[in-house]
């Protein structure tokens, strides 16, 4: 499902390339103020969990990559995405707006 911050941590690993290796403090400091670090680091957790990124050997910190098709993948989830209306946004959309 598509979220702010998955699009933004998605577009960081994919302008870096495939070669690029990262701590999750360098992963953190490139962020935007919206995506808080613990949301990043689950971010990260799941995409080494479905096998996207992978470990970086004899590293003395968690250092992580895009995994053999991660790139492709995300570039392709990215592009089919579709931002989701949260309710408040279809109201106001709507012209009912939050005047209740």
């Amino acid at each position: 499902m598509w979220s702010l911050a998955r699009e933004q941590v998605y577009t960081q690993l994919l302008a870096a390339g495939q070669a690029r290796c990262w701590t999750v403090r360098q992963m953190a400091e490139g962020m935007p103020d919206s995506v808080s670090a613990d949301t990043m680091r689950t971010i990260l957790y799941l995409l080494l969990g479905d096998g996207l990124l992978e470990l970086v050997p004899r590293q003395r910190t968690l250092t992580l990559r895009l995994a053999g098709d991660g790139a492709a993948i995300l570039a392709e989830l990215l592009a089919h995405w579709q931002p989701v209306e949260t309710q408040g946004q279809r109201r106001t959309a709507a012209g009912m707006g939050g005047n209740r």
